[in-house]
């Protein structure tokens, strides 16, 4: 009998053990953060886009799809909704703050947007998710510039190189320039009249062109080969005429210094007296691992409480 007491007195202790750690887990704070970032794309059909979301949990709700009931992005003057179709998490952890987080990748889906020849621009961004259980978040992940179209070719001229010159400001790489070598399709004149990208906070100047035969290295220094340089200026329209098998250095400027990676090109130029455009799809220029320090300006950090 003693024994039997004993035991059941070992299953309470072990089953309020167990409902005392639920309860705590349960009661335990999720923390999580976004950075913000310039999400500069050419939307084609069936293309999503990736947002990253940092997180201390691994058994939260937060990052499983099939609590998600809706969602969409918003800003002051826009809400469209989306679907997220994934989250997923990266390999290893991040220490922020003296404490361990995940990196969870959410894919987002636009196949709700039906409307092509469209184009997208939020500024300070937000990406609200509704779950299931009546909880819902809002995360500030940066600007949004999408661009719904398809890619046409043009019959005129195409690129056979392009690459992005890199230069150090402030102890960080940025894009100061973009290196073209065209290839022209036709014996008849042709000129660049503006080249864009969907940000109006980038411009190219097409005044400080340099031209040169031989490729221009990535790391090459921008202001010793165009003097004038200055990466913060305001640009006024300018043109040059496209010719085959020369390196076109032309310069990126920034109105604020905000750092963008990867981004669609857009080229306006005539050609017979008439004007087209040439569309490039978003191009990755340069990639770098996370520095957490030097993206602090721009980490915003939440916290869930279990109830």
């Amino acid at each position: 009998m003693k024994k039997l007491f004993f035991l059941i007195i070992g299953i309470y202790l072990v089953v309020g053990s167990i409902l005392i750690l639920t309860m705590k887990e349960k009661a335990t704070v999720v923390n999580y953060f976004t950075i913000k970032q310039n999400y500069s794309r050419l939307m084609t059909e069936n293309e999503t886009l990736f947002v990253s979301l940092f997180i201390d949990s691994d058994e939260s709700f937060i990052t499983h799809t099939q609590n998600i009931a809706s969602s969409s992005l918003k800003n002051e003057d826009s809400l469209i909704a989306v679907d997220i179709l994934r989250i997923d998490k990266n390999d290893g952890d991040i220490v922020y703050s003296g404490r361990s987080y995940s990196l969870y990748n959410l894919e987002i889906d636009f196949t709700q947007i039906k409307v092509t020849d469209l184009f997208l621009g939020m500024k300070d961004c937000f990406l609200t998710i509704n779950y299931v259980n009546d909880v819902s978040l809002e995360l500030e992940i940066g600007d949004v510039w999408l661009d719904f179209r398809e890619i046409n070719p043009s019959n005129h001229f195409d690129y056979n190189n392009l690459y992005a010159v890199i230069n150090d400001f402030e102890g960080s790489d940025y894009i100061n320039a973009l290196v073209f070598r065209f290839e022209s399709l036709t014996n008849f004149p042709i000129t660049i009249k503006n080249i864009r990208t969907l940000d109006s906070n980038y411009s190219f100047d097409l005044n400080s062109v340099y031209v040169s035969e031989e490729k221009i290295a990535p790391q090459t220094l921008l202001t010793e080969i165009i003097p004038d340089y200055e990466m913060f200026n305001e640009v006024d329209q300018g043109e040059f005429l496209l010719e085959s098998e020369y390196y076109y250095v032309i310069p990126m400027v920034y109105r604020e210094k905000s750092k963008i990676y990867r981004f669609p090109i857009i080229i306006d130029y005539s050609y017979n007296d008439s004007d087209y455009t040439l569309i490039i799809d978003d191009y990755l220029f340069f990639d770098e691992m996370i520095d957490l320090n030097e993206q602090s300006d721009k980490i915003r950090e939440y916290q869930y409480h279990y109830q």
